[in-house]
């Protein structure tokens, strides 16, 4: 049986977490932008990154990243940093 799910390879990542942790946020994106390249989960990859922005307080690049996750409303995590990004740009409803 074969499912068109991306495969993913968590040792690949290790690397995106380490610099997160250390913050070295432009160092996790640049690793983030060449796993897309790689046919890795892209949902978790734009998690990342827009988690990585959020932490940057680059709200725009956050909510850009958020929109290209997939089931994101099914997310507390997800909705809450979305809000958090748009209370932070000024736009509430």
């Amino acid at each position: 049986m074969n499912n068109n799910k991306p495969r993913i390879n968590k040792e690949l990542f290790i690397p995106v977490v380490n610099n997160i942790r250390s913050k070295r946020y432009d160092e996790a994106l640049s690793l983030l932008d060449q796993l897309l390249h790689q046919n890795q989960d892209e949902n978790i990859i734009h998690k990342l990154k827009a988690s990585v922005y959020l932490k940057k307080r680059e709200w725009e690049k956050s909510l850009s990243c958020y929109e290209k996750i997939e089931n994101r409303k099914n997310s507390y995590e997800i909705t809450n940093n979305i809000g958090v990004a748009l209370y932070n740009l000024g736009k509430l409803l």
